[in-house]
């Protein structure tokens, strides 16, 4: 085989492989999938991180762990408020089940007063074409009067937030104790979930604002690795035909 059609079918196997990449990926996601604020990502002009893994499970029942991953934050836009899943069938509708967190007051000093696990009060709502759960809810108004029950990530060192504001200790524009510490849990019921739907997108919201920042798919390494093998084997494949050739 000449080399123009060697090289013709090193591209066509190239592209087999990405399809089989992304096909995979897509299978992954139906039952686990993890997604990340993209790298860097804003809201309120303050840098924020945040991550989550959806869990799909039988007769519409999900599961989100969200998590804040950014440590000793200066404002509460930098809290996460809410968090959109976009289904491939279009579902946008549910409740929560149950949910949980560890909940805390931050002192005007930065202290922590720690008040244990508890329910998240979130709340859920149809918004941006998906199922939001949310404490600062866009259509429906906020779950809590004052604003509260957000999301902060983990104090800095010496286990306090040093680099808070007003907004975040209390004083301006009221008290948004308590906060929900680091990561929450929430067990959701879609009744109208079709089998085998995936999570196509989703949305974090930050402040009282509800600023959007779309999330990122996080493919599983060991989906990299098998495409990456997969690779590995055509350029081997190509080469001995080339010294066949």
């Amino acid at each position: 085989m000449g080399e123009k059609h060697m090289r013709k079918l090193w591209m066509w196997l190239i592209f087999v492989g990405v399809v089989g990449f992304l096909g995979v990926s897509t299978v992954r996601a139906d039952s686990v999938s993890e997604w990340v604020t993209g790298s860097g990502a804003t809201a309120g002009g303050q840098p924020v991180s945040a991550s989550a893994v959806i869990t799909i499970g039988a007769g519409g029942n999900v599961t989100v762990t969200l998590t804040n991953n950014f440590s000793n934050p200066t404002s509460r836009s930098q809290a996460v408020s809410g968090f959109i899943i976009i289904f491939s069938d279009g579902s946008t509708s549910g409740t929560i089940t149950s949910s949980s967190s560890n909940l805390i007051n931050i002192n005007s000093d930065g202290t922590i007063t720690n008040l244990g696990s508890g329910s998240t009060g979130w709340k859920t709502e149809t918004s941006s074409g998906g199922l939001s759960i949310c404490t600062i809810c866009p259509n429906t108004g906020n779950a809590f009067a004052p604003p509260s029950h957000l999301l902060i990530g983990p104090p800095g060192s010496g286990g306090t937030y040093s680099a808070a504001n007003a907004s975040i200790t209390g004083t301006n524009p009221g008290s948004p104790d308590p906060w929900l510490q680091t990561a929450a849990t929430f067990n959701l019921n879609i009744p109208g979930l079709s089998p085998g739907a995936t999570v196509v997108g989703v949305i974090f919201l930050f402040g009282t604002d509800s600023e959007q920042v779309p999330g990122v798919f996080i493919p599983e390494p060991g989906t990299l690795a098998l495409v990456g093998s997969g690779l590995l084997a055509i350029g081997r494949q190509w080469r001995r035909r080339r010294k066949a050739a």
